[in-house]
């Protein structure tokens, strides 16, 4: 069995999501688009899935600090 062909039995199942990435990037990119504050991220797998923790993590970080709304310098002046 592939991964593409056990993603898309999962996803078959009435209320069951699943989708397949074919590369470790792909994953985390896709992981990055759908995941909200308090989420759990769960990897498992066999292989290099151990080295995507940390990636992931990294991505995420860069995800969360892109979001943050920036200062304008103009707000940073104080009155005179």
């Amino acid at each position: 069995i592939t991964g593409a062909a056990l993603a898309a039995q999962i996803a078959a199942q009435k209320g069951a999501a699943a989708e397949y990435a074919a590369s470790v990037p792909a994953a985390i990119a896709a992981v990055v688009s759908r995941a909200k504050p308090g989420d759990l991220i769960i990897t498992q797998g066999a292989g290099s899935v151990s080295s995507i923790a940390p990636l992931l993590l990294e991505a995420l970080q860069a995800a969360a600090e892109a979001a943050k709304p920036r200062r304008r310098v103009a707000d940073q002046i104080p009155p005179a």
